[in-house]
């Protein structure tokens, strides 16, 4: 099967009740728990887009905002007329009728979208620079009905993407490729003034080294729910000097922000034989509880050791080096890329056929493997596929 992305917007869709919806840019939000799993019978009026991806989907009030690489898009009934939409559009969360009033148009690609504090705006971030012809690098703040920039929000210049965001706490961060914002070094990760966008100075942590190539980022992350710890992945191998590969947590309650006492080699073992994959993990969300961590990956077929094309938990409570998963749950060579803890279950989502696959098992199923295509819940105690 190609290596081909998908977007994991059906993963916890708008089942009954106004549940949260999962894109590739992980977990709604910060947290969102759920009492029970969510219904398998997805509603039939989600709007559709018709070219390109989805990368990223946000919930505010009423409104689901996506973003991604697209340019057109439809209402559900068929027949319904094409609508010019450039990498950003919101919908209605109870009827699914595509915003008429919500129509930025977004000079390039949208990574990801987090909520505002004020429950009318969201917060994008990408690789664009300019938003309805205005001036916008790399991430905005934008009224959900409107579609235009929230006064008094101006970031200084981002020099590079922002792939992530997020709003905690009443702190906003973002990850990314950037190195620079206005002037100022900021490797892979900052904090911004959620109100002003100016740049906060207690998150400037250095970021360093490649894993098997590549470009150097952040490319997910995910803040605890008492606002204290984030955990980081990406394509780096130390921070501030301790080695962290690909995996790192972050106290956020110091000033300034710095290195938690915790590490693991486990996303130190190649993967496949390809050399297209220059880091493997794609996704974390942190439970509603705070107590573990998910970890969703890609990589290739993974040998004995590896954690590639699975998912992992991680006690949150763990501190020292050397850290291994309290379980791991494997596709038998296909990618996941998004992940969603919500206490009841775990939601994954990528080109995945199987998951239970045995370890030392690549592209066929294997004993004890479990057919799941595209998409699965997981049991948060022992990893094992749901019948969801």
């Amino acid at each position: 099967m190609g290596r081909r992305r998908t977007s994991m917007i059906a993963a916890i869709v708008f089942a009954v009740g106004g549940l949260a919806v999962l894109g590739q840019q992980g977990a709604l939000g910060v947290q969102t728990e759920h009492d029970v799993v969510v219904s398998d019978d997805p509603v039939n009026f989600t709007p559709h887009v018709l070219d390109g991806e989805v990368f990223a989907v946000a919930e505010v009030g009423n409104t689901v905002v996506l973003g991604g690489a697209f340019t057109q898009a439809r209402n559900a009934p068929d027949g319904s007329p094409v609508l010019a939409r450039h990498n950003l559009l919101a919908y209605d969360k109870t009827t699914g009728e595509i915003s008429t009033t919500f129509t930025p148009d977004v000079n390039d690609v949208v990574r990801t979208l987090a909520p505002g504090p004020d429950g009318t705006s969201v917060y994008v971030g990408g690789k664009f620079g300019a938003i309805s012809g205005v001036s916008a690098f790399k991430i905005a703040r934008l009224d959900v009905t409107t579609g235009a920039k929230v006064a008094g929000f101006n970031p200084p210049v981002v020099n590079a993407a922002v792939m992530d965001a997020r709003y905690a706490s009443g702190r906003l961060f973002i990850g990314g490729l950037f190195t620079d914002i206005g002037g100022t070094l900021r490797t892979y990760l900052a904090e911004l003034n959620p109100s002003t966008g100016a740049l906060k100075p207690d998150v400037n942590l250095a970021f360093a080294g490649l894993v098997w190539g590549g470009t150097g980022q952040v490319y997910k992350f995910d803040v605890s729910p008492d606002g204290n710890s984030m955990v980081v992945l990406g394509n780096f191998r130390t921070i501030d000097g301790q080695t962290r590969v690909q995996v790192g947590k972050i106290d956020i309650s110091t000033s300034p922000a710095t290195v938690m006492n915790w590490a693991t080699s486990k996303y130190d073992i190649k993967c496949g034989s390809s050399n297209s994959t220059k880091f493997d993990v794609r996704d974390v969300d942190i439970a509603p509880d705070g107590s573990y961590f998910a970890i969703a990956a890609t990589g290739g077929h993974t040998p004995i050791g590896g954690l590639c094309d699975g998912v992992s938990r991680w006690e949150m409570s763990a501190t020292g080096t050397g850290q291994e998963p309290t379980w791991f749950d494997l596709t038998g060579g296909d990618s996941l890329y998004s992940v969603a803890v919500t206490g009841t279950a775990i939601y994954v989502g990528g080109h995945l056929r199987w998951l239970n696959n045995p370890v030392y098992i690549s592209s066929f199923k294997g004993p004890g493997a479990v057919d799941r295509e595209g998409i699965a819940a997981l049991d948060p105690v022992n990893g094992l596929p749901l019948s969801w």
